[in-house]
């Protein structure tokens, strides 16, 4: 646990988390090359852009850690608070992921120890067969739908023989392996860090020798090396724990999963035949997603599917107002087809934070335990980035006024600058203004323009205003021994 406390504490180099400590040791590695001209032939123009990627990349590190932060909350861990659903669409993602995929297959197959080849192979039909409501039965829990199918279907279709391992079982050591938690590698695959795909594309576009594809190809051993030295990787033992330790909060249950409701989202999903906005929201990680585990991505899928069970009037995304839980089709509408389409959407590389703790304020609504209401009124609260500026908050009960000077702790954020992505942010920028207080009794407020904002959210600005507080700290600290 000391571990998994280690990675979300603030980097006391650069006011950064702990795991963006890849990406601010590149930029930092980027900007030293920059200024020392160690690679003349590039250019200051493809030097400028690789620096500038390098931003970005740690931008977006710290937007998806940020976001990621919201599933350390005691009342939003589907594993312990909403697990009959969890487990449901755990078997449903798993085989979404693995189905006709022999290389995630084998990548599965070898971080487990007890599941054999034939039981995961099992599992991967069942996920199949599952959109098939005909399977559900009216009279028992939805997952015990699952294990009767586990126990009694056929497989000599499938070639594989009998098994004592149960699908709980089963489905457990997979979502604990760390195949399933580990974080994305950001030096290859589609996670891959902006900057290195620019440097990668160029030494393939100049395959001739030159000088200029030489120095691309050490800057790129150079990049990698910064990544792979400041990584931070959790161990099976740190996954265990936070398993462990999420088991043993106090319960605030999400409402349960009747055999009625799992016949309902199964067959919306199968009437969609597994490529609806609906199915692909419960049962897949977004493809062009940079940051998410398979464990994380799950978190998100239950709920999306605790949330259309619920029949929230919660938007699905903030860009697309009109398509909410309770009126997502069960077919492929153009609105479905445009928000499956869009990187504002289900192609987001970076997720956002407005819209997890939106979500998690919809998940408090409708739990069984905590009731909000509805809310009475709203707060401005202040944003990390700059004093001056502050966001609204909607504020679901008068006890929690107390709560929102913290921006971890606020019920719902409108918009919020560092912590969200560029493309995000331009949206919200166009879709509401944001504003800035003009005198200490802040009464008087004024609509900050876009230029303004641009310096706000920039990585550089916001990387000197950190360095600033940590050079005035570091005096504050000498004159006190002094």
């Amino acid at each position: 646990m000391e571990k998994l406390l280690e990675v979300e504490c603030k980097d006391a180099r650069s006011g950064l988390r702990r795991k963006s400590a890849g990406e601010w040791a590149v930029l930092l590695h980027l900007r030293k090359a920059q200024q020392e001209v160690r690679f003349p032939a590039l250019g200051d123009e493809s030097m400028s852009r690789i620096v500038s990627l390098a931003e970005e990349d740690l931008r977006e590190a710290e937007c998806a850690h940020e976001a990621m932060t919201v599933w350390r909350s005691d009342c939003w861990l589907p594993f312990a608070y909403d697990a009959e659903l969890f487990n449901l669409l755990a078997v449903l993602y798993i085989s979404r992921c693995l189905s006709n995929n022999h290389s995630e297959f084998q990548a599965c197959l070898a971080h487990l120890h007890k599941t054999s080849s034939d039981d995961l192979q099992r599992l991967v039909w069942i996920g199949q067969v599952l959109g098939e409501s005909a399977f559900l039965e009216d009279d028992s829990p939805a997952f015990a739908t699952v294990e009767r199918i586990w126990t009694t279907s056929p497989y000599e279709s499938m070639q594989v023989g009998p098994t004592s391992t149960s699908v709980t079982d089963v489905v457990t050591e997979i979502i604990h392996s760390n195949y399933f938690c580990s974080f994305p590698s950001r030096v290859e695959g589609p996670n891959c860090a902006t900057a290195l795909v620019f440097i990668r594309s160029h030494i393939e576009a100049r395959e001739d020798g030159s000088g200029c594809v030489n120095e691309l190809r050490c800057l790129e051993d150079e990049v990698v090396d910064c990544y792979k030295r400041e990584s931070v990787v959790l161990g099976k033992k740190e996954w265990e724990e936070y398993f462990r330790l999420g088991s043993l909060l106090s319960v605030a249950n999400w409402g349960g999963l009747s055999s009625g409701q799992g016949k309902t989202l199964l067959s919306a999903m199968h009437d969609e035949q597994g490529s609806g906005l609906l199915a692909s929201l419960c049962t897949q990680r977004p493809p062009q997603s940079a940051f998410l585990s398979h464990l994380f991505a799950l978190f998100d899928c239950a709920t999306h599917a605790r949330l259309w069970l619920c029949k929230s009037t919660l938007p699905v995304y903030y860009a697309f107002s009109k398509v909410q839980y309770c009126n997502v089709s069960c077919s492929n509408t153009e609105e479905g087809r445009q928000v499956l389409a869009s990187p504002l959407g289900f192609q987001e590389r970076v997720p956002s934070y407005i819209e997890r703790r939106q979500r998690w304020d919809a998940i408090r609504a409708h739990s069984d335990v905590i009731k909000t209401g509805e809310y009475p009124f709203v707060l401005s609260m202040r944003i990390p980035v700059c004093r001056v500026l502050r966001v609204p908050v909607v504020v679901s009960k008068h006890q929690d006024v107390d709560l929102v000077d913290n921006h971890d702790l606020a019920v719902c954020l409108d918009h919020f600058l560092w912590f969200e992505s560029v493309s995000r942010l331009n949206f919200l920028f166009l879709a509401g203004g944001v504003y800035k207080f003009t005198d200490k009794e802040r009464t008087k407020m004024l609509l900050v323009d876009q230029n303004e904002l641009q310096k706000y959210y920039s990585v550089p600005e916001f990387l000197k205003a950190h360095q600033l507080l940590l050079t005035a700290f570091a005096n504050h600290e000498g004159a006190k021994r002094d």
